[in-house]
């Protein structure tokens, strides 16, 4: 198990991080284009909230991804 004394944090620079961040919002766009039904049927109808979830989300992935990567764990790449 780790603890935070043993972990490496993943780093980002401000023009890495607003790059990533683009390419998890353009996802988003899309994914809620496409799954607009599904969420209907769970009540939920704010496209603009929907969006910025779906890419926070995203964002955690990536953030995950490079955390684990940096103790030295194999993790695959999220999916886009």
């Amino acid at each position: 198990m780790y603890t935070l004394s043993h972990t490496k944090m993943p780093g980002f620079t401000i023009d890495d991080w607003t790059l990533q961040y683009k390419q998890c919002s353009v996802f988003a766009e899309k994914q809620i284009t496409t799954s607009r039904a599904h969420y209907k049927r769970r009540n939920q109808s704010n496209s603009t909230r929907i969006v910025k979830q779906i890419t926070d989300g995203k964002m955690g992935e990536i953030i995950a991804a490079r955390y684990l990567r940096n103790n030295g764990l194999d993790c695959n790449n999220p999916d886009f």
